[in-house]
């Protein structure tokens, strides 16, 4: 019988995760990434987290990979993980991909965090025609954040 292990615990990791990624130690978030997706198999979040952590280190195209290789394998639906994909298409210069995610996702979502992010996206790229949120100059950091809070 596989173990299970307590959500909170799994969140804990996930958010330690996000912060090591965050502040440069991603060869130690991978680790951690990699040890909740051991430990939760069937949850995209981990794969997020190692996504995310293939942004912060300017590799959008391993995001892309991960992304669509392995958390919307697990959760086709994941509407977070798609508004980190789109991210991760801004991020490799693919700015049609991923504005045309973000509206799917905008126009479709229940999921807060998802529409935050998208939201965030498309002021990112194109700020003229959104008002400025306080949050618009670290963008990358909102978006970390919403993805540290989604984490179940």
């Amino acid at each position: 019988m596989p173990i299970q292990f307590p959500a909170d615990l799994l969140r804990l990791m996930m958010q330690i995760g996000f912060i090591a990624s965050g502040t440069g130690y991603h060869t130690e978030a991978e680790t951690i990434f990699s040890g909740v997706q051991a430990m939760s198999p069937q949850s995209e979040f981990p794969s997020i987290g190692k996504a995310v952590n293939k942004l912060n280190e300017m590799d959008p195209q391993s995001a892309i990979q991960i992304l669509t290789s392995e958390a919307l394998e697990i959760n086709p639906g994941s509407d977070l993980a798609k508004a980190f994909l789109a991210q991760a298409f801004r991020q490799a210069g693919l700015n049609d991909r991923g504005r045309t995610l973000c509206t799917d996702i905008l126009n479709t979502t229940e999921d807060a965090s998802a529409r935050r992010i998208a939201e965030a996206i498309l002021i990112e790229m194109n700020p003229k025609h959104f008002p400025a949120p306080a949050f618009r100059s670290n963008l990358f950091t909102s978006l970390q954040q919403e993805g540290e809070a989604s984490c179940r």
